[in-house]
Parts: structure tokens; C-alpha cells; sequence
């Protein structure tokens, strides 16, 4: 049997779907939430036209909802992209470009990047945008099909997916030696040889939580 990242969600979602799967400002979040959420957004992406082996870049703070949008990216069959919004702007869109994104999943904070990208002659201006709450703060000349309401109007069912363990999961940028960012591919199978290899080494179990330590968020710097 494939061992694909979501399918660990999708696997806890079925046994207990109503167990908390993180707490954020408080309010939780359970393992069920956050998979029917990703298979309607998993949906969303391919009505957009997204297909096996897409990169979709992530402008978004890290909350539930970017919980969301990553399992979602891989039910799509795409990879997804971490972008740190507090980079400059020259870092973002050498990213973007390098990717050649085909969707900038993003919200509100990062409406100013957005719309720099999209802009003519800017480095994501071919992607389009998945609006990952009501959009108020967009140009009127972005090109966002979707926004978080119309979302949620997409069936919640279980999504096919056809991709391999060795298929790309996401893309991390590091600064490199040179300072230009450089992309490195890391695919389903790497991340659940690490996960089992972490589980075992610190002996984790089912009754134990992790504390993630989320910084405030701060205006993206200037070229």
C-alpha cells in the first residue's frame, strides 16, 4: 500500500475523527475538521486546473488553515511551496519564479505580496490565486477564481490521488551559500521515513503533545 503524507491524516480522521488534532489561539481543531477541509480544497484546486506535480506557493501565517492548505496541495496531487512572508520581496518572488508557481494560496496579511506578484511583469503574474478567506484586500485586477466561502461549497468526500512515495511532497528554501535562495525537493517517502524514525527516537505516542512556538507576524521588508 501507498504511503502518502495525507493518507496518516486521513487514517486518524477514520479511527477518530473527532480527536483534537491541534490547538491554535485556543481553539481546536480536530483530525476530522481538518480532512474534510482539505478534500474540499483538494477539490477547488482541480476545478482551478491544477494537476500531478504543480507547485502552489503558501503565503500564509502558520494556523489550522495552513494546515489546510498543505494537505489539501497533496490530495490535489501538487507539491506545495512554504513561503516566509517577512522575506523581502526580491526573495518571494525569485521563489515564485523558480517554482513557477501555478497557484498562490494566500490571505489577507499577505495581500500586498499578492498583489506585487500579479502585477505585469511580476514574478507570479501566469499563477492564479486561491483566496484563503473572503479576498477584500485584492486588486480588482488579480485573478482569483476562488475565495475560502466558495470553498467550502466544494464536496467534502474523499479525493483520488495518484501519486507515489516517491513523489515530491513540497519544496524548502534555504538561503544557500551564495545568499539566493535554492530549492529542495523532498517527497512523501522522505518525510515518513523521518517522522517513523522520530517517533521511535524519542518515544512518542498517541497521549503525547508537541508545543509549536508561532511568531507574531511582521509587514513583508521592502526591495
Amino acid at each position: 500500500m501507498r504511503s502518502l503524507l495525507q493518507h496518516w491524516l486521513v487514517n486518524q480522521a477514520q479511527r477518530r475523527p473527532e480527536a483534537v488534532a491541534v490547538v491554535f489561539q485556543g481553539q481546536p481543531t480536530t483530525y476530522g475538521d481538518l480532512d474534510l477541509a482539505s478534500n474540499s480544497l483538494a477539490r477547488a484546486l482541480k476545478a482551478a486546473g491544477c494537476t500531478r506535480g504543480d507547485r502552489l506557493a503558501l503565503l500564509l501565517p502558520k494556523s489550522p488553515r495552513a494546515l489546510v492548505a498543505m494537505l489539501g496541495a497533496l490530495k490535489a496531487d501538487c507539491m506545495y511551496v512554504p513561503v516566509d512572508t517577512t522575506n523581502p520581496i526580491s526573495r518571494i518572488e525569485r521563489i515564485v519564479h523558480l517554482c513557477e508557481c501555478r497557484c498562490l494560496l494566500a490571505e489577507g496579511s499577505s495581500a500586498a505580496i499578492v498583489n506585487e506578484l500579479l502585477a505585469p511583469g511580476g514574478a507570479g503574474k501566469s499563477a492564479q490565486v486561491l483566496w484563503m478567506d473572503n479576498g477584500a484586500d485584492l486588486l480588482d485586477t488579480v485573478n482569483a477564481p476562488f475565495r475560502w466561502q466558495d470553498i467550502e461549497g466544494f464536496s467534502s468526500a474523499p479525493v483520488d490521488s495518484h501519486n507515489s512515495p516517491d513523489d515530491p511532497a513540497h519544496i524548502l528554501f534555504t538561503s544557500g551559500s551564495t545568499g539566493m535562495p535554492k530549492g529542495v525537493v523532498i517527497t512523501h517517502s522522505n518525510v515518513v521515513q523521518f517522522i517513523r524514525w522520530a517517533v521511535q527516537y524519542f518515544g512518542m505516542d498517541a497521549s503525547d503533545r508537541v508545543r509549536i512556538i508561532v511568531p507574531l507576524p511582521h509587514p513583508a521588508k521592502s526591495k
